[in-house]
């Protein structure tokens, strides 16, 4: 299972460093965003193969959301066993389309993308 963490002030400015350098410029890549949502959406982190993952509750399910994976095909594979393990489905949320492109290459290596929910 990934070690996923609840947000501090103090992980401020590691989280920051992976969020600066998010492709799309806007609010869910945000330290306050995340910070002051977590309470209604048990928002959680965690570094992953060198990437941030942020954990959401959304509609019954998690969503995760990934920022700065220079191994792409590592952190999804980190997140589908976590997924497996917990019984859930994949979810992704706050994708770019940069992101939206290179899942779409790891799904094909990895089932296809009925398996997903994007």
């Amino acid at each position: 299972m990934i070690p996923f963490s609840e947000i501090q002030l103090s992980d401020k400015p590691l989280l920051d460093n992976y969020l600066c350098k998010a492709a799309a410029p806007v609010c869910d890549y945000t330290f306050t965003n995340i910070y002051a949502w977590q309470t209604l959406y048990q928002t959680v982190w965690a570094e992953v193969e060198g990437a941030l993952v942020v954990r959401f509750w959304l509609d019954g399910e998690y969503g995760y959301m990934v920022v700065g994976a220079e191994d792409y095909s590592r952190v999804m594979t980190a997140l589908l066993a976590e997924t497996k393990e917990s019984g859930a489905r994949l979810r992704l949320v706050g994708m770019t389309n940069e992101d939206v492109e290179r899942f779409k290459v790891w799904a094909a290596e990895n089932g296809g993308m009925e398996r997903f929910a994007i």
